[in-house]
Parts: C-alpha cells; structure tokens; sequence
C-alpha cells in the first residue's frame, strides 16, 4: 500500500490529464491515419507526442519549496539510492524505477517507426542527448529538482532495455519482410 501512496504522489498529477488525453489520442489517431493513409504510421506518430508529452510534464514542473541541486559525480545519486531501495523505501523504489523507465518508451518506439533508429547505438546516443537535454532544462529553469549525471545513466538504460526489447520485433518484421514469408496476422510498420 506504501508503494500505491508513493505513486500517486509522484504521478497523480497525470491521472485527469491522461482520462482526458486517451479520447483526443484517439482522435488524432484516426484523424492521422485518414490523412497519411497508413494506421501503423499514424500509431506510432501519435505513440511518441504521447510518450513526449508526460514526460515533459514530469520533467518540467517545479517541486515547491526544494531548491535545485546539482550531482555530477556518477554513481553518487545511485548509491544513496540503492541503498534506500535495500531498506524498503518506496520513495527511492519509485525514484529507481521511474528514472530507469522514463526513456524506455523512446527505446521502443522510435525503432518501431523509424527504420534509421534501428540500432541499439543509435538509441543509446539520442537517449543520452534527451537526457541531458531534460537535465539541462531543469537547472536552467530552475524547478528545484535534482540535475544528477545518475538520472542520464538510469534514463539511457531505460531507451537500451527498450530497443533491445522491440530489437526482436523489429528482427522479426525484417526477416519476414525480406524472406517473403509473413508471421501470422502481423501487420505492422515498415
């Protein structure tokens, strides 16, 4: 039950935006799919403004009353981390947690909609960008969270477990597509 109230805590704020945001989705997706012709096209545009979305939201907002905080040293962040994690905090759960799957999604979905992005260096690299990108943003704007070289790491391991789980997805749709022989219902992106 600790785990449930540490995650509203950290996320509740996304619930009524996400109610609201699944119909528009879905609108846009169709609407997408009509214009571009191509439904697994437009799924994966409409997927990654998706992705961006909440992201940019958690990322951004500011956390009152907490001054920002710079950790350049690697490790540093992870240790204190690990370390609550070991005795069963669920703050430090979530944190681990939250940091690890953030760019997760990048990892899956740019591969799957985006034949140049089909290398788990290539991820890698754009996730590491973004995650600087993000951590720039937050101690430039000055929204009282932590900019850590820890969350760059966590953030870009996240992207690289997620491209190599689409990794068999994609090896899958490029040998059926080239061997002539199609996996059974699978009608996915090229």
């Amino acid at each position: 039950m600790k785990l449930v109230t540490q995650l509203f805590r950290s996320f509740g704020d996304l619930f009524v935006p996400a109610l609201i945001g699944m119909p528009v989705a879905v609108l846009l997706w169709w609407g997408w799919a009509k214009l571009r012709g191509d439904r697994w096209q437009a799924a994966g545009d409409v997927a990654v403004v998706l992705f961006c979305l909440p992201v940019a939201y958690l990322v951004l907002s500011p956390t009152y009353g907490a001054p920002s905080q710079v950790s350049l040293h690697p490790g540093a962040e992870l240790v204190s981390v690990l370390d609550g994690v070991r005795r069963g905090d669920t703050a430090a759960v979530v944190q681990l947690a939250a940091n690890t799957v953030l760019m997760l999604p990048l990892g899956v979905l740019l591969p799957l909609r985006f034949r140049w992005a089909r290398s788990v260096a290539r991820i890698a690299s754009m996730a590491v960008t973004a995650s600087l990108v993000v951590e720039f943003a937050q101690y430039f704007l000055a929204v009282g969270r932590v900019t850590s070289t820890d969350d760059v790491i966590l953030n870009t391991l996240g992207a690289v477990l997620g491209a190599w789980a689409a990794r068999v997805w994609w090896k899958r749709r490029l040998i059926s597509k080239y061997s002539g022989t199609p996996h059974s219902g699978e009608h996915g992106p090229t």
